[in-house]
């Protein structure tokens, strides 16, 4: 109603600008005979009541604008001033300041409403509560204070007051294992139902975040059962593999010794060594190591001026597999104490492990 009597008001004040700035112009343009038929035309702005019909006309209702306004702002081009001072105050101003208000208060009206729901919901929750309690309680067969997830699953089978109140608090059976799985978080498999009620109720009660409540209690059940299974998966994967290759390699190099052992060696010497003329004799010595286990290796001591030296070297090398080769290398050390390989020789396993009493050669 204040918005009707504002607008009222508004076009008033310019019926009066109107009158009193517009007729005598329409009058002129009126006695050319420039309206024709047009009978009200020369009396569109002769009165405030008849300028406020005519502003309702063209600017409200958005009826032949130009028939009048047009021909008066050519009449006198300064006229144009007034006819957009009224179109911007009336049409573009006023009637959006009410649009606006008349939005406002519908959107006042729906968080009002929307709050309304929202306590009306909470009372259900609260009544449906209160009434969850006596029913877990009833649920509770050894009064221990607290619930199973198999009491609850069966409650809600069985008692139709207690499937009933959960269904008024939106929580169906498909709903009870997530919700169960979130709130037992240390796993122990029963739940206080004084917390379960009010947990659930906290959990229900916050609609914008139910649904990725929801998710992540899914993904948390989903996380757990692949861990798990990974875990056994792994544990039996390294088991079998483990035999496997024991197998294998029993079969291909016919022994039992075990994954992995120490070899007892003994590098006793060589002969007919190699050497540079210009040098003469140097100081040999032997390197022993597992292949691709450098931390394995060992070595002899020098010899000096020999070209068959007698080492007579005895030591234990641990970590030697099936499959693991040995590897010799004969050095020597010259005067000008520099270093020289003269020789390398490999023994696979298969030379090595012929039978459990081991190798000699």
């Amino acid at each position: 109603a204040w918005a009707s009597l504002m607008l009222l008001m508004m076009l008033t004040l310019w019926s009066i600008v109107a009158v009193e700035l517009l007729h005598p112009v329409n009058v002129r343009i009126a006695e050319r005979g420039y309206y024709g038929d047009c009978d009200r035309c020369e009396r569109a702005f002769s009165s405030v009541f008849a300028a406020i019909l005519t502003f309702l006309q063209q600017i409200i209702a958005g009826d032949s604008w130009g028939l009048t306004s047009l021909p008066i702002i050519e009449e006198e081009p300064a006229t144009f001033i007034i006819f957009f001072a009224v179109l911007i105050t009336v049409n573009l101003g006023l009637l959006n300041l009410i649009l606006t208000v008349i939005v406002d208060v519908a959107h006042t009206a729906r968080e009002e409403d929307e709050v309304r729901r929202i306590n009306e919901k909470a009372r259900e929750f609260e009544a449906a509560k209160h009434k969850l309690l006596q029913l877990c309680e009833e649920l509770d067969s050894n009064q221990s204070g607290e619930l199973c997830y198999e009491e609850l699953l069966n409650g809600m089978e069985t008692n139709p007051r207690f499937s009933t109140t959960l269904a008024s608090m939106d929580v169906s059976p498909d709903d009870m294992h997530i919700i169960f799985s979130m709130l037992d978080e240390d796993g122990s498999g029963s739940l206080s139902y004084l917390e379960f009620v009010e947990q659930l109720h906290k959990l229900k009660s916050q609609d914008t975040h139910t649904m990725l409540i929801f998710i992540r209690g899914f993904l948390k059940d989903v996380r757990t059962k692949l861990i798990e299974h990974m875990h056994t998966t792994k544990s039996e994967i390294g088991v079998r593999t483990e035999g496997l290759v024991r197998d294998v390699k029993k079969v291909l190099y016919g022994s039992c010794l075990p994954l992995e052992s120490a070899l007892n060696i003994k590098i006793e010497g060589a002969r007919g060594l190699r050497t540079d003329e210009a040098v003469g004799a140097s100081d040999p010595y032997c390197c022993c190591e597992i292949a691709g286990k450098p931390d394995t290796k060992t070595k002899s001591h020098l010899v000096e001026d020999s070209l068959n030296p007698d080492w007579q070297f005895e030591d234990v090398i641990e970590g030697f597999a099936l499959g693991d080769s040995l590897t010799f290398t004969v050095l020597v050390r010259d005067s000008c104490q520099d270093e020289y390989c003269l020789g390398t020789a490999v023994l696979p396993t298969e030379q090595i492990v012929k039978d459990t009493t081991g190798f000699e050669g």
